[in-house]
């Protein structure tokens, strides 16, 4: 059982990572990025076809083209939501048949070698368990240092909350998306290549890593980013106890049975922020 809660954690952790970097991404240019999966998938494609961890550009140089090209674009024509989530949608259906085009559908390994194992008591530990951990903690420190003891990261939580008072303070709304993509792409290329390393991928695993993330954002409430890991946290141990005492195949399914009560229950998550911006 500490086995299972310790892989629980570190699940919960990553899933953390990619919550955070989705949610970075909706609360500032206010889009549910279904791209997001896409962009996971292709650092660890990037990767496996030679470029190594130099992958994560990849991610991140097709996240600003997004951005570019799909996002910025309905943003100035002030589309509504869900023309923006059928735009992303529509990007992630093409990037992820690209993938599945020229890499094909099977899994594929992106090491071939038995992965180092070490003990810690009765805990056993890959070293791409260890790098995700440690990964993460770091991440999820800096991340939230970032966001509230910085003044870009004012600038960032300010793109959504007040784009007409940031604009009058002469803020560089653009540039400030783009750099909310770079972040986001860049963080969850690190995460798509660990876990990638130590379960291999094939084209559709931006799919579950989309999901689960966006799962964690809305049971949080979205609003508070120590909440959003603390969500992250909590999924990870519901989704290892799950194949504990059901199967893997269940899930998913305990996910989205988590969601749906948060949402039948506590709408506003884990955490309410009835506080204005310049309060957090």
């Amino acid at each position: 059982m500490i086995q299972i809660i310790v892989n629980g954690l570190i699940e919960g952790l990553a899933i953390g990572i990619l919550a955070l970097s989705f949610g970075l991404v909706y609360n500032t240019l206010r889009v549910f990025h279904f791209a997001f999966g896409a962009l996971y998938a292709i650092a660890a494609y990037a990767y496996i076809f030679g470029l190594g961890w130099f992958g994560i550009l990849v991610s991140i140089l097709l996240a600003v083209v997004v951005e570019a090209l799909v996002y910025y674009p309905l943003f100035q024509r002030r589309a509504s939501l869900a023309v923006s989530f059928i735009s992303s949608l529509g990007v992630y259906i093409i990037l992820v048949n690209l993938i599945a085009l020229f890499f094909g559908n099977d899994t594929k390994m992106l090491s071939p070698e038995v992965r180092a194992t070490i003990n810690i008591g009765p805990v056993i530990l890959t070293d791409i368990q260890l790098w995700l951990l440690l990964f993460s903690l770091v991440v999820c420190v800096l991340f939230v240092l970032l966001l509230h003891k910085t003044r870009l990261g004012n600038s960032l939580l300010a793109v959504g909350e007040n784009l007409l008072l940031l604009r009058a303070l002469g803020g560089n709304v653009r540039m400030l998306r783009t750099i909310a993509m770079v972040i986001a792409s860049a963080l969850a290329g690190v995460i798509a290549i660990l876990k990638g390393l130590d379960a291999g991928i094939d084209p559709y695993i931006g799919m579950g890593a989309m999901f689960t993330a966006a799962a964690a954002f809305i049971i949080s409430g979205g609003r508070n980013y120590t909440a959003i890991i603390l969500a992250g946290l909590v999924l990870g141990l519901l989704r290892n106890l799950t194949v504990w005492f059901l199967s893997a195949q269940w899930m998913d399914a305990a996910t989205f049975l988590l969601l749906v009560l948060m949402l039948m229950f506590r709408q506003r998550g884990f955490v309410s922020n009835n506080i204005r911006l310049e309060e957090q």
